[in-house]
């Protein structure tokens, strides 16, 4: 089970909502929605007009996943919030405005006003808003160095949704029209309930994601090609149904690929994993977590430069235990060899930070308590660039201060043990 906790299985699962969403595919049923409900062109314009709103106007799909996914723990999915929720919202709303849209339209419903068949077609395609932002939110919340190509994946999966749901209507259901509006009523639907509790936000950092994201690409690019050739031949030549079905179980087969994709990223961030120093990689990883979580609950600098610094120690008593004759022994960090150790790791990173800040500002803006801050080296990429970009109050001369102050303690540390 805990394969299937992942930041690719999660991308995996939002690929495949995307493809099951059916976008840009009013043509399909268009001619029967006019001829069943007695439109004009005219009138079946003002429908595709709310379809066309309605696919777009994602503000209110935005706010709920704002509401329950954002604010939420990233692993809590199965609470009271998570992107599943906004998937459930959108899965609503698409098999009630389907649904009685098909019902109208194969007259177990009275041909309804045309506001009425107009506010239908608004409710199903505004699920598609919910589907793609829970979507994409939730990819470049798991991917945040490669927002730009998650978001691509997401939206080229989304277009040629549309040529993947034809495909199957072609091969099982040609000429029956209103079997379309079944279709979009039932195959998102299901698919996104199936599907919601796998679309998960995950923080942790990995490997080199971008090489399995680019695979992501391709996938995206040939399943692109194959419809192509596909609709091509379709229109130059009849297929007969044993063609079609192994043209769209060709389909299938590319659909399933992402999953190969996603199975080996995982393997190779499961390998990179245990090649660290045993137990390294859980500590850093718990570490890193409690960094994430404490940083997002509104900590000013000070607190994370304190939290931070915290964890660094903690680290670095964990590495200083040794084993003698059986029994762990643990070195106290306060003897005159870890206070050293302590002292020069500081100043390493005190110079460090110095070259990082290059913005000059009064000195009467600078904390006071900034003098006597104790700064860890290696500070992780989520916090350092806040530091650079939201707290640009640090002087050179300052920190030069500081640095001076801790070689006078660490001169006065070392004093009673050389004799000079």
């Amino acid at each position: 089970m805990e394969r299937l906790n992942s930041k690719w299985i999660a991308t995996v699962a939002s690929i495949w909502i995307q493809c099951s969403c059916g976008a840009y595919t009013f043509g399909i049923y268009s001619s029967v929605l006019k001829s069943s409900q007695g439109y004009d062109q005219s009138t079946l314009d003002t429908v595709a007009v709310f379809k066309d709103i309605g696919s777009n106007a994602g503000v209110l799909a935005g706010v709920l996943y704002s509401a329950v996914a954002v604010s939420n723990n990233r692993n809590n999915c199965w609470g009271l919030g998570g992107p599943w929720v906004v998937h459930l919202a959108g899965a609503i709303q698409n098999f009630l405005g389907y649904i009685l849209m098909w019902a109208c339209v194969v007259g177990l419903i009275q041909p309804p006003p045309v506001a009425v068949m107009c506010l239908l077609m608004l409710l199903g395609a505004h699920s598609m808003t919910f589907f793609t932002t829970a979507n994409m939110v939730s990819g470049v919340q798991n991917f945040p160095h490669s927002g730009g190509t998650i978001v691509g994946i997401m939206k080229g999966f989304l277009g040629i949704s549309g040529a993947i749901v034809i495909q199957m209507y072609d091969t099982f259901w040609e000429g029956k029209p209103s079997t379309f509006l079944l279709i979009l009523a039932l195959l998102p639907t299901f698919v996104s309930l199936v599907l919601m509790f796998f679309v998960r936000i995950h923080r942790a950092n990995t490997g080199d994601d971008k090489k399995h994201l680019n695979g992501f690409s391709t996938i995206a690019l040939i399943i692109a090609g194959y419809l192509m050739i596909i609709i091509i031949l379709e229109n130059i030549f009849i297929l007969t149904l044993w063609a079609r079905i192994f043209t769209f179980t060709l389909l299938l087969l590319l659909l399933a690929s992402p999953l190969g994709i996603a199975i080996k990223a995982q393997k190779d961030d499961s390998r990179a994993y245990h090649e660290l120093p045993s137990g390294e990689g859980q500590v850093d990883a718990t570490l890193d977590d409690k960094i994430m979580v404490e940083y997002e609950e509104g900590m000013n600098l000070l607190q994370a430069m304190s939290t931070l610094n915290k964890i660094k120690r903690v680290k670095r008593e964990r590495e200083r235990e040794t084993v003698e004759g059986g029994v762990t022994t643990v070195l106290a960090p306060t003897d005159a060899a870890g206070g050293v150790e302590v002292l020069l790791d500081e100043v390493a990173a005190l110079l460090e930070v110095v070259d990082a800040f290059d913005a000059i500002a009064p000195l009467e803006l600078l904390p006071q308590d900034l003098r006597l801050l104790d700064v860890d080296p290696l500070l992780p990429h989520q916090v350092l660039p806040h530091l650079q970009h939201r707290h640009r109050v640090l002087v050179r001369i300052r920190w030069i201060e500081v640095i001076r102050r801790r070689l006078i303690e660490l001169q006065s540390l070392l004093s009673p043990h050389f004799s000079y």
